[in-house]
């Protein structure tokens, strides 16, 4: 029997596998300092995760995203 982080890590080698995008370049020209200087203070509700940037019209690094519960 797996346990929890044997199995986290074993489906997050599958999705690299399978997506086969190299994430950590994606992420690399995201900068500490958002590119359009914005802040956005939002709860942390995971319903939010995948459609929030979208929703707002912006990309990832162009806003500070500041989540609390």
């Amino acid at each position: 029997m797996l346990t929890l982080l044997e199995d986290i890590l074993q489906e997050n080698a599958k999705f690299i596998q399978e997506t086969g995008i190299d994430y950590s370049q994606l992420d690399s020209a995201a900068s500490k300092y958002p590119r359009r200087n914005l802040a956005i203070v939002t709860c942390m509700d995971t319903r939010l995760t995948g459609f929030l940037e979208p929703a707002l019209g912006i990309n990832r690094g162009d806003a500070k995203i500041i989540r609390f519960r």
